[in-house]
């Protein structure tokens, strides 16, 4: 007895015939006196695609604010919308990047494939046939920079960072958790293109295997509508980090939810010189080769984290030095004190860190494209149990 109709947000059509109407009403302004700025052919195609996953009245609004405030339809207004758009849904966060590609050392393999994966994201190489991208999945330990690569992708794309909270997402009600999540994939859409993060997945999907008897369901529920947005996603580029391989169902790991499994190992003696020089370039003290060097000989089997800590001591020791000497600069020994205070991850687990390379180890691309000193020893007899767990 009924047709049912579906109002969906407008399509890419729609909003070029919004916009396009819009830039000849700003003209027709600028003809009267108005001190608007039109914008041209590039400018109105950036608009179109920012305003993507935006309803009419959304998109209005912001043409509205943007012309009172930017005298122009800027697409940073654009951004400030779906900033608001996120803040108002509640249920993912929106993150400030903190990092640029230039602050992330090492990982060439993986930054090389971070730029090819770019450039499949241009209209020309759709217009080509590609496929657009859909992420990738980041192994490793704490501190390698998994989270810090996502921010940098963010940042050198130009597009919003969202993170999946789920401690916003479980509620206690029946069926709340699960309409939460399809808010927090439809909000994601929205705010197309962007990066969204799922940090630490393995924690925030852990207990699947026992949901049925522990929270009825709710859980692998969830983890249905997380595999259901990764089959049907084509706009958002999702980075999923995971410390901890052995919690993760296979299901994520199946070609075409996501474009590679990528693992962040311990940087190598030349990966540390040039994360080294990146962090003590920020102190504002001259850096000079023989530093680099010594530096990096001290902190062997270091992370990306312990060196900027490393970095951090390094210049409270000098301070103090300083005020003993009146020598104003950042020295080895400065470098190679601060380091000996740092006990490694590689140190306190280091057989779990052993097992999990040798568990990447044909199953995940290496950021590096080398292979750390210590796989080999994996294979001692007191390091199968850890790897056979994994395994399991």
């Amino acid at each position: 007895m009924f047709t049912i109709v579906s109002y969906d947000v407008p399509s890419k059509t729609e909003i070029e015939r919004l916009v396009s109407s819009m830039a000849n009403n700003i003209e027709a302004a600028i003809a009267k006196g108005r001190d608007f700025t039109a914008p041209d052919a590039e400018q109105q195609r950036q608009l179109v695609n920012a305003c993507i996953g935006l309803t009419f009245n959304e998109i209005s609004d912001v043409f509205a604010k943007s012309l009172v405030r930017y005298k122009e339809l800027s697409l940073q207004a654009v951004m400030e919308e779906k900033i608001q758009l996120v803040k108002k849904a509640g249920v993912i966060d929106y993150v400030i990047p903190k990092f640029n590609f230039e602050d992330v050392g090492g990982n060439h393999a993986f930054k090389e494939w971070v730029l090819e994966v770019e450039d499949a994201m241009s209209e020309e190489a759709k217009a080509f046939g590609c496929i657009r991208p859909k992420g990738y999945l980041a192994l490793g330990i704490p501190g390698t920079s998994k989270t810090a690569a996502a921010e940098a992708i963010a940042n050198r794309w130009g597009v919003p960072l969202l993170k999946l909270n789920m401690s916003k997402i479980m509620n206690k009600l029946v069926g709340e958790s699960e309409r939460k999540i399809e808010q927090a994939f439809r909000v994601a859409k929205a705010c197309a293109p962007c990066v969204f993060l799922w940090d630490e997945v393995e924690k925030m999907l852990g207990g699947i295997k026992s949901s049925n008897s522990s929270d009825a369901g709710t859980t692998s529920r969830v983890f249905g509508k997380a595999l259901e947005f990764l089959n049907d996603n084509n706009d958002v580029f999702v980075v999923m980090t995971s410390n901890d391989v052995s919690q993760l169902p296979p299901e994520f790991t199946r070609a075409g939810r996501l474009d590679a499994m990528w693992y962040f190992s311990l940087p190598t003696k030349e990966e540390r010189e040039e994360i080294f020089r990146i962090h003590l370039g920020k102190t504002g003290k001259e850096v000079d080769d023989s530093l680099i060097q010594a530096a990096a000989d001290a902190s062997e089997n270091f992370t990306g984290a312990e060196i900027a800590e490393t970095v951090k001591i390094a210049m409270r020791k000098a301070y103090k030095r300083f005020k003993e000497d009146g020598v104003n600069a950042l020295l080895p020994v400065d470098v190679e004190a601060a380091a000996g205070e740092i006990i490694p991850l590689y140190q306190s687990s280091k057989e779990k860190i052993l097992a999990l390379e040798a568990w990447a180890q044909g199953r995940a691309r290496n950021t590096n494209h080398l292979q750390t000193s210590g796989v080999e020893e994996a294979h001692d007899d007191e390091l199968l149990g850890d790897i056979l767990n994994l395994e399991r």
